[in-house]
């Protein structure tokens, strides 16, 4: 699996960095796009933070990794599956590519049309392991996952690249 062998990947990269952790400090919840993305997405658990990982749904094109903080639920649980709920959000991001401006079902109802054309990746820490930590994990699957949306448009490449 990718997603695995990017975990595997974090643990050298967390050794390299001095930092204590192994597989067991990192829980990895998959949602896949239909039924199971519209009825298990949870709650960011108390005394957690988490990086979330939005792909197609063969998971070999990633859209967007981010990050919340422990006290950032709503970022978590639903802001990007609404356009209007902030300004920089997967939502958005969809309703904006001139890949996506013809299809109806995006453009009528984004947050369905996400939760039943993308799989979720949610990689669970406890708050415990520090902000730095969850810093380095989100930077390390951006950089290994390259997400379509992410960044400026001067930064970000134009097309999607495939998963590694």
């Amino acid at each position: 699996m990718k997603i695995e062998n990017a975990i595997v990947d974090f643990i050298k990269v967390c050794e390299l960095a001095n930092i204590q952790f192994n597989r067991t400090d990192i829980e990895d919840k998959f949602l896949y796009a239909g039924r199971e993305h519209v009825l298990l997405h949870p709650n960011l658990p108390k005394g957690y933070m988490a990086v979330y990982i939005f792909t197609d749904t063969t998971g070999d094109h990633c859209y967007k990794v981010g990050k919340v903080g422990p006290k950032s639920n709503a970022r978590f649980q639903s802001q990007h599956y609404s356009p209007k709920r902030s300004k920089s959000n997967l939502a958005n991001s969809f309703k904006n590519d001139e890949e996506f401006k013809d299809n109806e079902g995006l453009q009528n109802n984004t947050s369905e049309w996400i939760k039943h054309n993308t799989n979720r990746v949610n990689l669970l820490l406890k708050a415990e392991k520090g902000i730095a930590t969850l810093n380095l994990l989100e930077a390390f699957m951006q950089s290994r996952l390259r997400p379509k949306y992410e960044g400026f448009e001067s930064q970000k490449d134009l097309k999607a690249r495939r998963i590694n």
